[in-house]
């Protein structure tokens, strides 16, 4: 899904540069006062997101603000970056900027408060997998469909104790694959592997590739059915490889369990197929949150709801939750935060709400933030979390900006 908006994104922007080409690159600015919505907060948009209300689908809830503090820049305004932390260092990788994909790192220092900056090994790179164990990042496939390469199996690795950058591959080059950490190994599973300059998709991969921290070794593993688009979340000693889409018409509902003490797989089913959703770990619960129930291609319906899973006894329940898909999910010690993503379908403007879910209490509330958001990258890092770039407010820029999130 994100992949056709991307590519329209970049015809749009080829479009903007000529028409502002005499004009310098500005970084927005919040409005001085909370945009208003047209809807009223305690309303209950319909199931197929449809609504223009920036408020959430679920009723009764808290609503509060929240707003930005601002730490700094980065050195090229991008979007759909991939963000991670190690040690004290944050990345920003890869992205758009307003000459293509880019292969831009940008890396903050949270105790020296300084930035540097750095460049992946494949030029140009969007829809990585990104995950981190110990010291090192690791940022793996992704696309470059501006230059002909489409998709790349390389993996770029940061070990932040070092300052230094290494490489490895994947099996097989591929992009929107999902990555996720689980004792001594990190997980790369399913991925898309599809041209736009051949015109053709061959729709989701079943690869699971597995990189051993101890040995430096690489292992394979298959999914149930290969897929994109979807989720890893690891759950003590287990991994839910969870929904994404099979192909450009179809969603699945499939979760692939693997247990990391047995070496052993088994299958399990979302209540309803997702795509384009979150998968994250709250306590003892996964939360499977929103996502679509369709894909581009077949009208991109999204879910106002949530499926949360004890882990302990595997059962299900459903929860309203904001419309959206293609958005962000982050932790802090006691608490889930949901970003903005595409609410009415992707080409909408986004949203300015946070979904915020309190793991003790298990209750939801709202932040309203001050601007709406799509495209940022979101990481949580010590109990604070930092968003960078994206567009803020509907503009045609992508923006250059860093921030705390403050409630």
């Amino acid at each position: 899904m994100k992949r056709i908006f991307y590519h329209g994104l970049l015809l749009f922007f080829a479009v903007s540069v000529i028409i502002i080409a005499c004009k310098k690159d500005t970084v927005t600015q919040f409005p001085a006062n909370r945009p208003t919505s047209n809807s009223n907060p305690n309303s209950n948009p319909n199931s197929n997101s449809n609504s223009n209300s920036n408020y959430s689908s679920i009723p009764n809830t808290p609503i509060d603000s929240a707003d930005f503090v601002l730490i700094g820049s980065l050195s090229s305004p991008r979007f759909g970056m991939s963000a991670a932390s190690a040690g004290s260092k944050i990345l920003f990788a890869g992205g758009i900027d307003s000459s293509g994909y880019s292969s831009r790192v940008d890396i903050y220092d949270t105790i020296t408060k300084n930035w540097s900056k750095a460049e992946l090994s494949v030029k140009a790179r969007q829809g990585m997998a990104v995950a981190t164990l110990g010291s090192k990042i690791f940022f793996a496939g992704g696309e470059d469909a501006d230059n002909g390469t489409s998709i790349t199996s390389r993996v770029d690795i940061y070990d932040a104790a070092t300052n230094t950058w290494s490489t490895s591959e994947l099996s097989y080059p591929r992009a929107y694959l999902a990555a996720v950490t689980l004792g001594n190994k990190i997980f790369f599973a399913g991925g898309a592997s599809f041209s736009y300059i051949l015109g053709g998709y061959t729709g989701g991969l079943d690869i699971v590739d597995i990189y051993d921290d101890n040995s430096h070794s690489w292992t394979e593993a298959s999914l149930s059915a290969g897929r994109y688009e979807l989720s890893a979340t690891a759950v003590g000693s287990k991994i839910y490889f969870a929904g994404g889409i099979y192909d450009i018409h179809n969603i699945s509902s499939v979760i692939d369990i693997y247990d990391y003490n047995s070496n052993t797989w088994s299958t399990s089913q979302l209540q309803n197929p997702r795509t384009g959703h979150v998968g994250i770990l709250a306590g003892n619960e996964i939360i499977w949150a929103g996502g679509a129930m369709s894909s581009y291609w077949n009208g991109y319906s999204l879910y106002d709801n949530a499926e949360i899973r004890n882990a302990g006894n595997g059962i299900s329940s459903i929860e309203n939750f904001s419309p959206r898909a293609d958005f962000s999910g982050v932790k802090t010690s006691d608490k889930v935060v949901f970003f903005p993503g595409w609410t009415n379908g992707p080409d909408d403007a986004s949203g300015n709400q946070l979904d915020i879910y309190d793991v003790p209490s298990k209750a939801w509330s709202i932040r309203v933030l001050r601007a709406t958001f799509r495209g940022e990258a979101v990481v949580s890092v010590n109990n604070e979390i930092y968003v960078a770039g994206g567009q803020i407010n509907g503009s045609s820029s992508f923006a250059n900006v860093v921030w705390k999130l403050k409630f």
